[in-house]
C-alpha cells in the first residue's frame, strides 16, 4: 500500500512542483504575502525564493502585484488556479 507521504510526494511531481513550491501555496491560503514573508514560510532564502515564485508565477498558480502605496513591495497571492491545486494537493 502507498503510504500518505508517498501519494503526496507523486501528486507534486504531477505537477512539476518542489515542496518549497507547496509551502509557499500553503502560506498563501490565508491571504497575500511579501516575498520575504514567502522566504519565511519556504524556509528558503531570498534569492530562493524568487526561483520559486518565478516557477508558481509561470504555472499561472500565484501572482505578483504591487500595493499603490509602496511600489517597491511586491506582493504574491494565489491565483484561483493556485488555489484549485493546493485544494487537489491537499487531499487524502
Amino acid at each position: 500500500m502507498t503510504s500518505l507521504l508517498q501519494r503526496f510526494a507523486e501528486k507534486l511531481v504531477q505537477h512539476r512542483l518542489l515542496g518549497s513550491h507547496f509551502l509557499v501555496l500553503h502560506g498563501l491560503q490565508d491571504g497575500e504575502k511579501t516575498m520575504g514573508e514567502c522566504s519565511q514560510v519556504s524556509c528558503t532564502s531570498k534569492c530562493n525564493t524568487t526561483n520559486v515564485v518565478d516557477k508558481l508565477e509561470s504555472l499561472k498558480l500565484v501572482k505578483r502585484c504591487s500595493p499603490a502605496a509602496d511600489r517597491r513591495t511586491i506582493l504574491v497571492r494565489l491565483t484561483p488556479q493556485g488555489e484549485d491545486l493546493y485544494q487537489k494537493l491537499i487531499q487524502p
